[in-house]
């Protein structure tokens, strides 16, 4: 028998930290720990959970409601699609710290 995948509905989330590999993280309505990329400490964001582990689960973001005052537009045009530079869209004095 093949197992049924639970289909999450998209949730509102305060993002309140990053991750070693640029992933905001944040804490869903469950409780769970989520890793979702593209967004930055401080921003809210609307995300669908797209993979469960026991521990956390990974979201990809649907959109950002509140962004924070961090926030720099990416200087490359693949930053969307390519995962090469994790951090291009928070400011470089902010990525010092």
């Amino acid at each position: 028998m093949a197992r049924r995948r639970r289909q999450f509905e998209p949730e509102q989330v305060q993002v309140v930290d990053i991750d070693h590999q640029g992933r905001g993280v944040a804490t869903a309505s469950d409780g769970k720990t989520v890793f979702v990329h593209g967004v930055l400490p401080g921003e809210t964001a609307t995300i669908q959970r797209m993979r469960r582990h026991r521990r956390f689960d990974e979201a990809k973001l649907l959109s950002l409601e509140e962004a924070s005052p961090h926030r720099v537009t990416p200087k490359c045009q693949a930053f969307d699609v390519c995962g090469g530079c994790a951090l291009q869209h928070l400011s470089a004095d902010i990525q010092i710290q």
